[in-house]
């Protein structure tokens, strides 16, 4: 069994990527992060993960992108909606798209990942452990 990273972690490993304070005003606050890492210790499947190293790294990049789509609906507050997976936007004459890869778009819990940066990264580091796995199971059966 693997052990969660702790805030402290969340801080050390993502030290240039946020903002850190105890005024909710100013950063991101201990309790944001705290909720971040438990909301990721909901959905992360330990068993795709070999060591605790690789499990660690996945964990705070999880956290991470639950962090930022957590900050991002609070900035928003109760006018904010879920834009899905948006694929251009324009503003005037500047336009800007991306391309979903397919086999994201068609997996719900997969096309959430691909909002931010970090969930991409996530992606980036389970889907090779995704591929391919066969557990087998010690019994028999009685006729």
């Amino acid at each position: 069994m693997y052990t969660a990273p702790s805030v402290a972690d969340f801080k050390a490993f993502f030290v240039r990527d946020f903002k850190y304070d105890a005024d909710p005003d100013i950063g991101i606050t201990d309790t944001d992060i705290t909720n971040a890492l438990t909301e990721a210790g909901c959905t992360i499947n330990i068993t795709l993960f070999p060591k605790q190293e690789i499990y660690t790294l996945g964990y705070l990049l999880l956290a991470a992108h639950n962090l930022v789509c957590s900050i991002t609906a609070s900035s928003q507050g109760l006018s904010g909606q879920y834009e899905g997976l948006l694929t251009n936007k324009s503003v005037g004459s500047v336009s800007v798209g991306f391309q979903i890869p397919e086999q994201f778009l068609k997996d719900a819990y997969l096309s959430i990942l691909a909002k931010t940066n970090y969930g991409v990264r996530y992606l980036q580091l389970i889907l090779p452990y995704m591929v391919g796995n066969i557990y087998s199971v010690e019994g028999r059966t009685h006729a």
